[in-house]
């Protein structure tokens, strides 16, 4: 679907598009995003199996 250009066709009267999956976070205010800023993490999201990608890419 993400890769499907009529899917984006289909808001292209809009200027921006909130896409939540999954694995996101949405938070409430600026306090809540400078909390996890704190932690130190570079990234924060779901597993992403490398091997498994350029297997079937093969």
């Amino acid at each position: 679907m993400m890769m499907n250009v009529k899917f984006y066709k289909k808001f292209g009267e809009y200027e921006y598009m909130l896409v939540c999956q999954p694995d996101c976070l949405i938070l409430k205010n600026q306090s809540e995003l400078e909390q996890i800023y704190k932690m130190g993490y570079d990234y924060i999201g779901g597993v992403f199996d490398f091997n498994n990608v350029l297997k079937a890419a093969c």
